[in-house]
């Protein structure tokens, strides 16, 4: 019992980040349409990097969890929890690598 609260957890912490990194997604587009100060668009991706990096590894675990109990209890019962574990880990992955690009970018850092 104790094994499947700690895979509840691990999932429902993935939902919520993967929901926080959306809703800051859509911030950031909607802030370059609605003209946001260079200070505010950077804070957003500062935040988008760190939730997209906490993300990507709390879905790590929560996948290799899930996986785990998938072929020690020989069900498919974790199965749709798994799929939606390794699409969190490419979009916060993906997330947080595009706003340390951006991050980058903006600095004015050259990079040859």
């Amino acid at each position: 019992m104790r094994k499947q609260i700690t895979i509840r957890f691990l999932h429902r912490t993935v939902l919520f980040l993967f929901s926080f990194v959306i809703t800051l997604c859509a911030l950031f587009v909607l802030g370059n349409v609605q003209n946001f100060l260079d200070s505010s668009q950077s804070m957003i991706l500062r935040f988008l990097l760190g939730a997209g990096g906490l993300l990507c590894i709390f879905s790590i675990f929560a996948f290799l969890f899930e996986l785990y109990y998938i072929f020690h209890l020989r069900t498919v019962r974790y199965l749709g929890h798994c799929i939606m574990s390794g699409i969190a880990c490419i979009v916060g992955l993906g997330t947080a690598v595009l706003a340390a690009v951006i991050l980058l970018l903006s600095s004015g850092v050259q990079l040859s």
